[in-house]
C-alpha cells in the first residue's frame, strides 16, 4: 500500500481529471441540444405550410428505414410500402438515380449535409423538387443514417422561369427603345415597333396605321410586320370600321379572343377578307398610340388566325411599346420639321456660310461677317475697300507658294469655285489657319456680275480629326495585331482583305497567302448548315460553329462571330474551340459510361465497360481491370484486352509488390502516367521487350477507392504518347470512381444475393 503522502497527490490529479472530463461532457451536451433545437426549429419551418415536404431516413445500404405519411400525398403508396427498399426499387427514374444515390453516398461518407434538385415528368407535367439530405450520427465522426427532407418547388421554378420571360420581354422592350431613341427616319422608326410587336405577341401580323386619312377619308397601312407590305397594299381600311374608330377616334384599347364573335363588329372584322394563303383574324389586339400633347397619332394593330391568343400580358406589352412608339414618332417629327427648317436656312445661306467675305464687281471687300473678322484678324471697317489679296492672305501649305484668290477665278469664270487641299490662311497677326472655302457670283435682276460672294471655314479641328482618325486607325491596326483571337475580313466578292497574326499562327499561312484566298477556302461549311447570308444582311451579328482548314490539311473547330460591317464587307472574329470540345467529349463520353455502369450487375460486365467501351472511346489500345484480394497481398485482372495469351496468363495474378505501373498506382495510392516509350522503359525496364512488341507508347494507372479505401485499379494504355493534363487528369478520376462504385454495388449485390440464397 503506496504511503499517504503519495496517495493524496494522485487522488487530486485524478479530481482534476474528472471535473475537466465532466465541463467538457457538459459543454459536448449544451452543443448538441442547441444542435437539436436547430434542428427541430428547421423541421417546424419545413412542416409549416404546404405542399408538405416528405421526409424519409436511409440506412447505410441506401434502404428506407422510415417514411413520412405525407409521401402518400405525393406518390400514392403508403410509407410502410417503402421500408427496407431503395429508392431505386421504388422506381426512381433511372436519370435521377446517380445523382441521388451518389450524394447520398457522399453524404455517408464525408458527414456534410448535401442539396440536390431535379426534374421528373409526372402525367405530362415537369415537375421540380428539391431533397436535403441530412447525416445523423450515433457515434461521433460516423453516419449511421441519412435523412432526407424532398418538398415539391415546380411552383417555385415555375414562377423563376415567368419572371425570367418577364425579363426578357423588358429587355426587348429597352432594346426597342434603344433602337428607337437613335432613329430619327419615320418610316424605320415604325418598321422596328411592328416588328417587335409581332415578335414578342407571337401575332400572324403587326401593323401600324395612321391616324390620317387618305384623299378618300380611308385608314392606310404605314407599316405591317408579317406578310409583305405590298400585299395589304391592296386593302385599305374604310372610316367606318368600328374596330379601328374605336382605337384611332376614340384611343381606347382593345383586345378580343374571337372577334368574329363580338356583336359590336360582326361583319366589320378587320382583315378578315385576307389574301390567298393568310389566315382570317380571330384574335385581335388594338392599342392607341398617344403623343405627350394628348394626340391620337395612331395604333398598333395586332391579329392572328387562332382564338386567345393575345393575354393581358401582351396587352402590357404592346402599351409600353405604343408608349415609347408615341415619343419617338414625336421626336422624329420634331426632327423632320427642324431638318426642313434647316434646309431652308441651308439654301438660303448656301453663299455665306461661316465666314463671309463681300466684294465688288472689282475685287474690292464692302462686307465682312464677325466670324471672317476673328479669322483674318481684320475688322470690318479697316478691312473695307481693300482689295481680296490685302485681307484674304492664302499659301500652300506644303509648297508655301501663293494661292490664286478665289475671287478673281470667280470674275474670270463666272461661276462657283473652291480652293484646292492643303490651303493655309495666313492672318493679319501672321497666324496660319488652315481653311476651306468657295467663292459664288453676284448677280443681278439682268444677270450682270456686281460682285463675288466668298465663304469659307477654319478646318483646324477637322484636321486634327482626321489625326485623330489616322491614329485611331493606327491603333485599331495594333489592337487587331494583338488579338488572341483571328480576326478575318472579307469583301463582298469572297475574298480576305484582312487578316491578323492569330489567323496566321491558326492556320499556318502567311497574312499573303490567306489574302489571296476566298472565305470557302478556309472553312467547312456543311450542307446542312448554310451560310446565313441573309441574316447577315439584316444586320445580326451570328455566332456559329464550324472548321476551319489548315494550310496542313488538318482542321480545328472554332466559334465565330460574324457581323456585316458598314461598308458591306463581313468581319469574323474565330477563337479556337479545341479544348473545349475535347471538354464536352469527355463529359458525354462520362455521362454514356455511366449509363453503361449503372446497367452492369457483376464485377466482369462492369470491368468490361471499362476495357471495352472507355478503351474504345479513347482510341485505346491496351485495357486492364484488376482487384485487390488476399487482404489486400494479391493483385487479379478482372478483364484484360490487347495482350496476348500468354502474357495475359502470366500475369494475371500477382503480389501486390511486383514491380508493375498498375500495382504501384494501387500500392502508392497514385496515379502512375508514363507519357511516353521512354519513360514506360526507363521506370519498367523488365517490361521493354512486352510493351515493344504490342506496341504501347503510354499508359495512365489509377487507383480506384470506395469510402477511402482502395479496391484495385484500372490502366489503359495508349499507341501514341499521350501527355498528361488536369483536365484529362480529372477525367481518369472520375471513370475510377464510377467504376469502384459500380464495384462496390456489384459487390453488396452479389452479398445480398447471397444472404437471400441463404434464407
Amino acid at each position: 500500500m503506496p504511503p499517504e503522502n503519495d496517495v493524496v497527490p494522485q487522488l487530486t490529479q485524478a479530481n482534476e481529471s474528472l471535473r475537466r472530463e465532466i465541463e467538457s461532457l457538459k459543454a459536448e451536451h449544451q452543443q448538441l441540444q442547441g444542435t437539436l433545437h436547430n434542428r427541430e426549429a428547421e423541421v417546424k419551418a419545413l412542416m409549416g405550410a404546404p405542399p408538405y415536404p416528405v421526409i424519409a431516413r436511409f440506412d447505410r445500404d441506401l434502404r428506407h428505414t422510415y417514411v413520412s405519411a405525407a409521401v402518400k400525398l405525393a406518390t400514392g403508396i403508403p410509407p410502410e410500402d417503402h421500408i427496407g427498399k431503395t429508392s431505386r426499387e421504388m422506381g426512381l427514374p433511372e436519370k435521377i438515380l446517380p445523382l441521388w444515390e451518389g450524394t447520398m453516398l457522399e453524404v455517408f461518407k464525408k458527414g456534410t449535409e448535401k442539396t440536390i434538385e431535379y426534374s421528373v415528368n409526372i402525367a405530362q407535367r415537369k415537375w421540380t423538387f428539391q431533397s436535403q439530405m441530412v447525416p445523423e450520427y450515433t457515434k461521433p465522426n460516423m453516419v449511421n443514417s441519412v435523412l432526407v427532407i424532398t418538398r415539391d418547388i415546380t411552383r417555385q421554378k415555375r414562377a423563376e422561369m415567368a419572371l425570367l420571360e418577364n425579363y426578357e420581354i423588358l429587355e426587348t422592350i429597352h432594346r426597342v427603345g434603344q433602337a428607337l431613341s437613335g432613329e430619327l427616319d419615320l418610316q424605320k422608326l415604325l418598321q422596328t415597333v411592328t416588328d417587335a410587336a409581332a415578335q414578342v405577341t407571337g401575332a400572324d401580323y403587326s401593323a401600324f396605321i395612321s391616324n390620317q386619312l387618305d384623299s378618300n377619308g380611308k385608314y392606310i397601312i404605314s407599316t405591317i410586320s408579317g406578310p409583305p407590305q405590298e400585299i395589304f397594299a391592296r386593302f385599305p381600311i374604310a372610316r367606318t370600321n368600328d374596330v379601328f374608330d374605336t382605337t384611332l377616334r376614340n384611343g381606347e384599347k382593345i383586345c378580343l379572343d374571337d372577334v368574329r364573335q363580338d356583336p359590336r363588329y360582326t361583319n366589320k372584322i378587320p382583315l378578315y377578307d385576307m389574301p390567298d394563303g393568310y389566315r382570317p383574324t380571330r384574335s385581335y389586339l388594338g392599342v392607341p398610340v398617344v403623343s405627350q400633347s394628348s394626340n391620337i397619332l395612331g395604333g398598333l394593330f395586332l391579329g392572328n388566325g387562332e382564338v386567345g391568343v393575345f393575354t393581358e400580358r401582351h396587352e402590357r406589352i404592346i402599351e409600353g411599346l405604343a408608349a415609347q412608339a408615341a415619343v419617338a414618332i414625336d421626336n422624329a417629327r420634331l426632327y423632320n420639321e427642324a431638318r426642313t427648317q434647316q434646309e431652308h436656312l441651308r439654301i438660303t445661306l448656301a453663299s455665306i456660310g461661316d465666314a463671309v467675305i463681300a466684294t465688288d464687281a472689282q475685287g474690292r471687300i464692302n462686307f465682312m461677317n464677325p466670324v471672317a473678322q476673328a479669322l483674318t484678324g481684320w475688322s470690318d471697317q479697316d478691312a473695307a475697300g481693300r482689295t481680296l489679296e490685302d485681307v484674304f492672305h492664302i499659301v500652300n501649305e506644303t509648297s508655301r507658294e501663293v494661292v490664286e484668290s478665289p475671287v478673281e477665278k470667280v470674275l474670270r469664270q463666272g461661276s462657283v469655285v473652291g480652293l484646292a487641299n492643303h490651303t493655309l490662311l495666313v492672318t493679319k497677326d501672321g497666324d496660319e489657319i488652315p481653311i476651306d472655302d468657295s467663292g459664288a457670283p453676284i448677280f443681278d435682276e439682268d444677270r450682270n456680275m456686281i460682285g463675288v460672294i466668298l465663304v469659307f471655314r477654319d478646318i483646324t479641328e477637322r484636321k486634327q480629326t482626321e489625326k485623330a482618325l489616322q491614329e485611331s486607325e493606327s491603333r485599331f491596326r495594333m489592337l487587331i495585331e494583338q488579338a488572341s483571337d483571328v480576326i478575318l475580313i472579307v469583301e463582298a466578292n469572297g475574298f480576305y482583305i484582312e487578316a491578323n497574326s492569330a489567323a496566321c499562327k491558326l492556320l499556318g499561312y502567311t497574312r499573303e497567302e490567306i489574302l489571296q484566298k476566298k472565305m470557302l477556302d478556309l472553312f467547312i461549311i456543311p450542307s446542312e448548315k448554310p451560310l446565313r447570308e441573309a441574316e447577315l444582311q439584316q444586320g445580326k451579328t451570328l455566332l456559329i460553329e464550324r472548321e476551319m482548314i489548315r494550310k496542313d490539311g488538318s482542321h480545328v473547330p472554332v466559334e465565330i462571330s460574324s457581323k456585316l460591317l458598314p461598308d458591306g464587307t463581313i468581319q469574323a472574329i474565330a477563337r479556337d474551340i479545341t479544348e473545349r470540345k475535347q471538354n464536352e467529349r469527355r463529359i458525354n463520353l462520362l455521362l454514356e459510361l455511366s449509363g453503361a455502369f449503372s446497367q452492369a450487375l457483376t464485377f466482369n460486365e462492369i470491368a468490361e465497360v471499362v476495357v471495352e467501351r472507355a478503351l474504345k472511346a479513347l482510341d485505346g489500345l491496351l485495357g486492364t481491370v484488376a482487384l485487390l484480394v488476399e487482404n489486400g497481398t494479391m493483385l487479379e485482372i478482372l478483364n484484360l484486352r490487347g495482350l496476348s495469351p500468354e502474357i495475359a496468363v502470366k500475369y494475371r495474378r500477382t503480389p501486390l509488390d511486383f514491380p508493375g505501373p498498375l500495382n504501384d498506382a494501387i500500392g502508392s495510392g497514385g496515379i502512375i502516367w508514363l507519357e511516353s516509350y521512354e519513360q514506360y522503359v526507363e521506370r519498367y525496364p523488365h517490361f521493354a521487350e512486352t510493351i515493344k512488341n504490342n506496341g504501347s507508347h503510354s499508359t495512365v494507372c489509377i487507383p480506384m477507392t470506395v469510402n477511402e479505401k482502395i479496391i484495385g485499379g484500372f490502366n489503359l494504355s495508349f499507341a501514341f504518347e499521350k501527355r498528361r493534363n488536369p483536365d484529362e487528369e480529372a477525367f481518369f478520376i472520375a471513370l475510377a470512381q464510377q467504376c469502384a462504385q459500380s464495384l462496390e454495388r456489384a459487390r453488396l449485390y452479389e452479398a445480398e444475393k447471397g444472404r437471400a440464397a441463404g434464407k
